[in-house]
């Protein structure tokens, strides 16, 4: 089990705490135990120290400060390996951020590589690629699925969600077409999402919901409100 942990002053939009992000990981075989069991942390060169010891991922990777925040954490078990898919995000320039892999074997981390770059963000009308999750399609291939997102500042704009193939999952290999860019499988969104675009996506092969988008509508009274749709969509 994987939390993402971070601290938003209320009433100030994005304005992030970013010596607050880091990941809380428990493993264990009882999915019984998952409340009481050890508690690993996750971090990045900004985790404050309050939340020590938690491991750097960034030194892991060997990135130090060139990834000062990892974000939107998602896991995947493949031949009994548990991977870490994480968006390093660049605060001050979104697209030198990107997604990358982690792998945990023997109880230890260790970093596998990069999976996206900036221009797939930009093939995919973004300047980052954020909200990200590894899943199987009913086909046995392994899927990426993405959303695409316009950051300006603190403001922010998602462009739904993009299903792609990966060719590899260690190395890290998106499908790619002859122009190199990331080969799609299905594109999903949300019309009536007009302010900053629906929110994440998901998928379960085995599921007759088919793809589940959350919308995500904001309004001065209420405030954010979600909700989870299925799609119908086998990619």
């Amino acid at each position: 089990m994987l939390d993402l942990r971070y601290f938003n002053p209320r009433g100030n939009g994005n304005d992030f705490k970013a010596d607050s992000f880091h990941f809380e990981f428990v493993e264990d075989a009882d999915l019984a135990r998952l409340s009481t069991g050890a508690t690993q942390r996750l971090g990045g060169p900004l985790t404050a120290p309050i939340w020590r010891p938690f491991i750097d991922l960034s030194a892991v990777s060997g990135l130090g400060m060139a990834c000062p925040v990892w974000t939107e954490p998602s896991l995947f078990e493949d031949r009994g390996v548990l991977y870490l898919l994480t968006q390093c995000k660049t605060p001050r320039n979104p697209a030198d951020g990107f997604l990358g892999i982690f792998a945990r074997r023997a109880g230890h981390w260790t970093w596998v590589d990069r999976l996206t770059t900036a221009s797939d963000a930009t093939a995919l009308g973004g300047n980052e690629l954020t909200q990200a999750d590894i899943a199987r399609a009913r086909d046995g291939s392994i899927l990426l699925i993405v959303t695409p997102n316009i950051v300006a500042g603190s403001r922010e704009h998602h462009l739904g969600c993009a299903v792609l193939s990966l060719a590899s999952l260690d190395p890290p290999v998106l499908r790619r077409d002859d122009a190199k860019a990331p080969i799609v499988r299905a594109r999903i969104t949300s019309s009536d999402s007009v302010q900053n675009g629906p929110s994440a996506c998901a998928y379960d092969p085995d599921s007759a919901t088919g793809v589940l988008i959350v919308r995500r509508a904001l309004g001065p009274a209420r405030g954010v409100v979600f909700s989870i749709h299925a799609t119908g969509l086998h990619p």
